[in-house]
């Protein structure tokens, strides 16, 4: 199902790729990036045009992303591209200006998504600064067009800071949120495809209010009422409470491992525990800046919160913090030895 919301911002990214412009779409985790750039893919492999689709969660060093930007030149061209083992800088660097080179011969279009592009930080070394490389080469071929999705601060300063190397080398703009109305339309339709419904309207403005109306979570309820449906060897499903109740609960239990090592890459840092509690309980994290010797150390700790995804922050209303991932909010909670009093 398109979102209808989204359908305008497709087109329009569409067109402006089409123009020739580099775009980066910002959308935070579970945001429903990837599905979008999926359908940004789908589009333009209907045309003549040549296309790219580069993961960035399943590349983890610089090998791995030469390796797979070799499989989409023999896939498309038929070539296979030499690996200097000795020196992966050189051979990637050489693999862009093969890119660029058969866009110039054929005189045709390249287009290259890549989806996490913020992961490109695990290809990267002191040695081998991959942002100013793709600079320095892609710069030089106006019929390669890149379209990146990125889900961080970092992947945004990418093209926003003034000391990056791939300073305005694309254009960042957000992807829309779902609105309750769209959202709403999303789960129901959905569901329909599998032939069930959600008994009442209040429940279903629970389970968006439990998602935050985000794709992922939205999608996990879907593939849970499924898996209910299965159970109860049922041809129609019509979702109750009690359905609602077991969906949320095998989701949250799916999520936790990766909730403890998400925490756990924080676990020990200085202060970071007391913020978040100060978050948790709907607080104004400023307040501990005595405590901790001014508001700048707050403002760092909340930047890196931030930054993995574990806040969000709205200038338009206060307390601005809050924890991004509904999911995440309660695991915290259970942590902190809290109440929700949120979740009903």
């Amino acid at each position: 199902m398109e979102i209808i919301e989204r359908k305008d911002f497709k087109n329009e990214v569409l067109a402006r790729l089409r123009a020739g412009e580099r775009i980066a779409i910002f959308a935070p985790q579970f945001f429903g990036k990837t599905t979008f750039l999926t359908q940004i893919y789908e589009e333009l492999i209907q045309s003549d045009d040549i296309v790219f689709f580069i993961k960035f969660e399943q590349i983890f060093n610089a090998f791995d992303f030469f390796g797979k930007i070799s499989e989409e030149i023999k896939a498309h061209f038929g070539l296979n591209l030499d690996l200097d083992e000795s020196d992966i800088t050189s051979s990637l660097i050489n693999a862009f200006y093969v890119i660029g080179r058969l866009s110039e011969k054929g005189n045709k279009r390249i287009f290259i998504l890549m989806d996490d592009f913020d992961e490109i930080v695990n290809t990267q070394s002191i040695k081998f600064e991959l942002n100013k490389a793709f600079n320095e080469v892609f710069t030089h071929f106006n019929k390669v067009i890149f379209c990146f999705s990125i889900k961080t601060i970092i992947g945004v300063n990418f093209f926003n800071h003034k000391k990056s190397s791939l300073l305005n080398f694309a254009k960042v703009i957000d992807l829309p949120k779902f609105s309750d109305i769209d959202a709403a339309l999303y789960l129901i339709e959905n569901l329909k495809e599998v032939d069930i419904r959600v008994c009442n309207e209040s429940l279903i403005k629970k389970i968006l209010r439990t998602c935050k109306s985000m794709p992922y979570y939205l999608n996990s309820f879907c593939r849970e009422f499924l898996f209910i449906k299965n159970a109860k060897g049922v041809d129609e499903l019509e979702v109750n409470e009690e359905d609602f109740n077991k969906a949320f609960d095998e989701i949250y239990e799916s999520e936790k491992y990766s909730f403890s090592l998400k925490m756990r890459s924080i676990k020990g840092r200085k202060y970071y525990s007391q913020i978040i509690l100060k978050i948790l309980q709907g607080e104004n994290p400023y307040d501990l800046s005595q405590m901790l010797g001014n508001k700048a150390v707050v403002a760092t700790i909340l930047s890196d919160l931030e930054k993995e995804n574990i806040i969000e922050r709205d200038k338009k209303r206060k307390p601005t913090d809050k924890i991004y991932d509904p999911f995440l909010e309660r695991y915290l909670l259970e942590v902190y030895n809290l109440t929700n009093d949120k979740q009903n």
